[in-house]
């Protein structure tokens, strides 16, 4: 296989009539619009085409491209092509050695099988005189145009004052359709194709599309807006940065995201790391090196701060039932109290004011805040059961949670109990 240039009149066809349509539905007469009259496809764009040598004849393989390239040829639009020469077997079907075709099936991109001039040869030759004139190939003889003028047989198809009528309407329309420019998504070669009709554009791929900070909405291009700036709609957010929403005219992050290097990051759980209150996931948390909740909340069961619970109510769901009540409170088991030395407030917290107890013979318990238990001037400390000791055996004591003495050990004191005889 070799390459060479040849005329497309040059080359003969291998059958005699061919589809209006490619394998992959497009019509002949779209891809020579394309080429001839939008410019939004070049002769380079073809693939190169096949021919075979067969008894000293160039044949082509491809006959519905080779429709396309004699056409160019009439047009004036290329004088050779460059295609591939083999000397192999063609496929039987093809085997038409002529220089005419016809092209089955009628309407855009083809000629009826019974001869004739499809509007659209007509339309691209009224472009080619078009194109003539404004490259001042020639003068402007549109004045005169007549019959002989378009030289086809048009005028055994239709009337020519019909042909006379059309003719300046396909004009204005290609002069309409040339100056447009591509629309977003159609076939380009350059960029042009696609500011001409599209500002903000570019041809990227083959295709006309919107510039890296442009988004495409109604055919135009937008341009994309980063958190912080100014919006009408959250597309604009969203298309330049993803969970984001327009609020009060500005890109913002959504409830459950904060902006961190110009992107929104997903807002952070109970007991992470954090650098800052606005990371945390929860509202009623704050950043403490780590997420947690505020004062007068605590962490429930189901990982959200909950509010803490007041006197006399049942206690949260905390895994430490005790973190779930009010400062000063303890869970007794089922429900919030207010620890030794404290009182419910009208408010329902618990109050620091010492109070007394008494229970029985005359027995009180005072200063609560000492390190050991004093009951009418013996000392006991926490054990299995109350214990009196000397103060030699006080001396080797350690300190122990007064509160947590009294709660576990002593609660008799506070009436749940009868006092041990």
């Amino acid at each position: 296989m070799f390459c060479h240039s040849f005329k497309p009149s040059n080359l003969l066809y291998s059958q005699d009539s061919i589809a209006r349509r490619f394998q992959n539905g497009r019509l002949i007469g779209e891809v020579l619009d394309e080429i001839y009259v939008y410019e939004s496809l070049s002769v380079q764009d073809l693939p190169k085409m096949e021919v075979h040598l067969i008894d000293f004849k160039f044949v082509s393989a491809d006959n519905r491209r080779l429709w396309i390239l004699k056409e160019l040829e009439k047009l004036g639009h290329l004088k050779q092509v460059n295609v591939n020469i083999t000397t192999k077997e063609m496929d039987r079907r093809k085997s038409a050695r002529t220089n005419h075709i016809k092209i089955r099936g009628d309407g855009p991109g083809g000629w009826s099988a019974e001869g004739g001039v499809h509007l659209m040869q007509l339309a691209r030759l009224v472009h080619q005189m078009i194109r003539r004139k404004k490259e001042k190939k020639e003068s402007d003889n549109q004045k005169s145009l007549n019959c002989k003028d378009l030289k086809i047989t048009v005028c055994k198809a239709y009337p020519c004052t019909l042909v006379l009528l059309v003719v300046p309407l396909i004009s204005l329309y290609f002069q309409f359709a040339v100056s447009a420019g591509v629309p977003l998504a159609g076939s380009c070669t350059n960029t042009t194709n696609c500011t001409a009709s599209t500002v903000n554009s570019e041809c990227k791929g083959g295709t006309c599309q919107c510039k890296i900070a442009f988004y495409a909405q109604n055919k135009t291009c937008l341009a994309k807006v980063r958190i912080g700036g100014s919006c009408t709609n959250a597309t604009n957010c969203t298309a330049s940065t993803a969970n984001t929403a327009c609020k009060s005219g500005t890109c913002q992050c959504t409830v459950a995201y904060f902006p961190q290097n110009n992107t929104c990051v997903a807002k952070i759980a109970l007991g992470s790391p954090c650098k800052g209150t606005n990371q945390c996931k929860d509202s009623k948390a704050t950043c403490m090196g780590t997420c947690k909740c505020k004062d007068g909340f605590y962490k429930d069961s189901s990982t959200v701060c909950s509010p803490r619970i007041y006197p006399n109510k049942p206690c949260g769901t905390s895994t430490v039932k005790n973190d779930s009540c009010v400062d000063n409170a303890y869970c007794n088991g089922t429900i919030c109290a207010c620890g030794i030395g404290y009182t419910t407030t009208p408010t329902s917290y618990c109050d620091s004011t010492p109070r007394l107890f008494g229970i029985g013979k005359g027995l009180a318990l005072k200063n609560l805040n000492q390190e050991y238990l004093k009951m009418q001037g013996q000392v006991f400390m926490k054990n299995d059961s109350l214990k009196q000791i000397s103060s030699k055996q006080k001396k080797k004591c350690s300190r122990v949670n007064m509160e947590d003495f009294l709660l576990k050990d002593f609660k008799f004191f506070s009436g749940e109990h009868p006092h041990p005889e």
